[in-house]
Formats: C-alpha cells, structure tokens, sequence
C-alpha cells in the first residue's frame, strides 16, 4: 500500500511502511526532498531508524508516537538544520539521545514523554539556541538533567512532569532569563530548588506540584518582579513559604492546594496590592490568615477550602472592597466579622460550616447590594429573602451595647433613626431595607474624621432627602460618592 502524501507530509503507520519508507522511497513518493513533515507511529518491532533521515532535508516537523521497540535515534537526525519541532511520545526503550542533538540550529520545540528508559541528555543540548518550548514528562529513569540547560538563552517555556527519579535541578537554570513559564510536576525527590531561581527575572508564571519532597522555597523567589501566577499543590512537606513573599509585586494569581505541614501564610503576603484571585485548598494545618488580609485591596476571589484548623477570619478582611466572590467551605469556621458586609461589591457568597447556623450570618451582609447568589451549607438562598431576614435582624436591636467595629456609634443612630422613620412613616420594608443599605455605605465612604454630632446631622441630612425624594437604588452607591464630598465638607465645618 503506498503512503499518503499530503502536503509535504508523510505519515507511516507500521513497521512495513517505515521500512519501505527509507529502503525504497522512490517506489513512494516522487521527489522526497520536499518532505516537510514525518509521522511514525506504531513501529512496534522497527529498533532502529535508517541513517539515511538525515537526507530529508527540509524536513520542519519530526514525531515518532508509540514505536515501543526503538532503542534509539540515528545520529544523521542530527543533521536535519531546517527541523523545528521534535517530539518523541512513549518510545519506551530509547536510552539516550543523539550526542550532536544541539546542531538542531532551527530546533523550536522539544517534546519528550513516556521514554522510560531515557536516562540523560546529552550535554550538547545547551547549544539549541533558537528553542523557546522544552517539555519533558514521565521519563522515569532520568536522573540528572545537563549543566548546559542554562545555555538556553531564549526558552521561554519549561515543563518538567513525572521524573520520579530526578533528584536536583542543574544551577544553570538561574541563567534563563527569557523563561516566562515555568511548571514542574511529580518529581517526588527534589527536596531543594537551585538557591538563585529569582534570577529568571522574566517568569510570569510558576507552577509547583506533586514535589513531596519539596521542604522549602528559595528566599530568591520574591525578586521575581514579573511573576503574575504562583501555583502550589501537593506539596506536603513545604512548611512556610518565604517571608518576603510581599515583593512579588505583580502577582495576580496565587493558588494553594495540599500543602498540609504548611502552618501559616506570611505576613508580608497583604503587600501584595495586585492580587487578584487568592485560593487556599485542603491546607488542613493553617489556624489563621494574616491580620491584615484586608490590605489586599484588589482581591476580587477569595476562596478558602477545607482548611479545617481555620476557626475565624480577621476583621481586615471587611476591607476587601473590591472582593466579588467569597468561598468558606472550612467546617470549624465558628464566627464571620460583624462588618463582613462592608465587602460591599460581592456578588457570590458560598459559606460551609458545621459550627454556623444562618442566624450567625451577620445582618451588615445586606449591604452587599449586588449580590446575586448565596449559598449557605450547600442551600441556595432567595436573595430577596435573606436581604429581608438581615433587615428584620437590624430593626429588632433596641440596644445594642456590641464592641464589634459594625456597631460604633453612628452605626447605633442609623438603626434607631431607621426605626423612628419606620413607625412614624409607614415605609414599606423594601424601601426601609433601601434606607438602611444606603445610610449603611454612606458611612463607608465617609473619609474624614468628624465627630459624633456631625455624623448624626450628616445622617439626618441624607435621610430626609432619601425619604422625601425618589432615588436610585441601583446606583445609589455611585450617587453617594458624587454627592457626599459636599455634604461631609459642609458638616465638617460643624467642628471648627
């Protein structure tokens, strides 16, 4: 059967063609030269390749998947100067590769995955200038990987999965200074990475997971400026994490998953002012998270799950102004801050624990104005409901003598001018539900600091004005910040 030829690609599916293919090309294909593309798969028996590979000339694209016999490459593959892509996929008895592998000048991409017996490269891969993409996973006998690795000047992305066998990580990949990528998965015995791994000042993203003997991470780490996502998974024998994780000024992304002896999370990890999404995944030691949390000010997702020594949040977690999803699925979580709801912008609240009961869901919830779901012990509320019950909860204090910072004394005049106009008005509970939402951010954006008298005339002065003239409820908050300077201006003058 002759082979199918289809745009300078050729794809040999068997032993018979593979060695039709290279003993008898012209009976195949009329000029071969052209060849652009070589697929060999299934070569179940074939242990060797003909030398004469070397004379495809333009070849760009080299893969052999599945030739389970093959004990290694010719040495003429070598000689294939156009080759950009090289992906060798479950070879399994290939025991090294070419020594002249790095005269591959146009080399871009090298795949290597499921060579079993693959035992090391040869040093000569340093000398693949132009490869931006090395990915090596399952090769499970690969002990080492070359010194020259940090010649590549201009890889950008390096993957390492599943070589169980490799112990360290050469010193020269501090010299990569181009990488932007960087994951490395299951390898069980690296205990310690390089000390000068900040140097690759251009990674945006790092990737860590399954290393179970991974114990700590270089200090160096937070010089990496540039870094945006941080991934750490099932790496149960890290215990801290760098204490100057702060730097990473730029850091968007920061996921943890697994890490069950890491006790807590440093403190300077609330200077990082760019993240965005912080997730916290089965970290079943952490007791608490840093104070000041709430200085993370654009957290839009915080999710915290089954971290089951977490009893309590911190109050600065009320600070998150711009938190749009919450997740609390810890089941020892005993109390929520009273002033969770001045997280004003959540849209998406899903809460799980054992030890709260919704009574204990604190009522300043209502004013998160742009909630849309809320899903509490895996029971998905009405909001319009919920809203009603925290309205209701507010409206039944007659005195409320609580420390808690939701509770301070204007807060105190809000609730009894609130119930006042409610008995002597006759407002329908939406729009009293309204009014406490509205007067409740308005103390949110108040700025400067003014005395109890001024806070309750500045009260009455938005109040009545609420109350006597329609207004937006859907953009109320916006209405507040465009007219509050004049009228807290006005009322500062009360001190002087």
């Amino acid at each position: 059967m002759a082979l199918v030829v289809n745009n300078n690609a050729v794809n040999i599916k068997d032993d018979n063609e593979l060695e039709t293919f290279f003993n008898k090309p012209h009976i195949q294909i009329s000029n071969i030269s052209n060849i652009s593309t070589l697929l060999i798969k299934d070569c179940i028996v074939s242990k060797t390749i003909s030398e004469n590979i070397g004379n495809l000339n333009n070849l760009t694209l080299l893969e052999l998947y599945n030739c389970n016999s093959l004990t290694c490459l010719p040495d003429s593959i070598c000689n294939l100067n156009n080759l950009t892509l090289l992906d060798l996929y479950n070879c399994n008895y290939i025991i090294f590769l070419p020594e002249l592998l790095g005269n591959l000048n146009n080399l871009t991409h090298l795949d290597i995955t499921k060579c079993s017996s693959l035992r090391f490269l040869p040093e000569s891969l340093g000398n693949l200038k132009n490869l931006t993409n090395f990915s090596i996973s399952n090769c499970s006998s690969l002990t080492f990987l070359p010194e020259s690795l940090g010649n590549l000047k201009n890889l950008t992305n390096f993957s390492i999965d599943n070589c169980n066998y490799l112990t360290f990580l050469p010193a020269s990949i501090c010299n990569l200074n181009n990488l932007t990528n960087f994951s490395i998965y299951k390898c069980h015995y690296i205990a310690l990475f390089p000390e000068l791994l900040g140097n690759l000042s251009n990674l945006t993203t790092f990737s860590i997971s399954n290393c179970n003997s991974l114990i700590r991470l270089p200090e160096s780490i937070c010089n990496l400026n540039n870094l945006t996502k941080l991934e750490i998974s099932n790496c149960n024998y890290l215990k801290f994490l760098p204490e100057n994780i702060g730097n990473l000024n730029n850091l968007i992304n920061l996921s943890i998953y697994n890490c069950n002896y890491l006790e807590f999370l440093p403190d300077s990890i609330c200077n990082l002012k760019n993240l965005i999404n912080l997730s916290i995944y089965n970290c079943r030691t952490i007791e608490f998270l840093p104070e000041n949390i709430g200085n993370i000010i654009n957290l839009s997702k915080l999710k915290l799950n089954y971290c089951c020594s977490l009893r309590v949040l911190p109050d600065s977690i009320c600070n998150l102004k711009n938190l749009l999803t919450l997740k609390i699925i810890c089941s020892n979580v005993k109390v929520l801050p009273e002033s969770i709801g001045f997280c004003s912008n959540i849209e998406h609240v899903v809460i799980y624990s054992y030890k709260l009961s919704l009574d204990n869901i604190p009522p300043s919830m209502i004013l998160c104005v742009k909630l849309k779901t809320f899903d509490f012990n895996n029971i998905e509320y009405n909001i319009d409901s919920i809203r009603n019950d925290w309205r209701k909860k507010i409206i039944s204090y007659d005195e409320i003598d609580n420390p808690n910072p939701f509770y301070t004394k204007p807060i105190i005049e809000i609730i009894k001018f609130c119930k006042w106009t409610y008995e002597t008005h006759y407002l329908h509970p939406i729009h009293i539900q309204n009014t406490i939402t509205t007067l409740l951010l308005i103390m949110q954006h108040i700025n400067k600091p003014i005395n109890f008298y001024t806070h309750t005339l500045l009260i009455e002065d938005i109040f009545t004005n609420i109350i006597y003239h329609d207004y937006d409820f859907i953009n109320i908050k916006k209405s507040i910040l465009y007219n509050l300077e004049n009228i807290e201006n006005k009322y500062v003058l009360c001190k002087i």
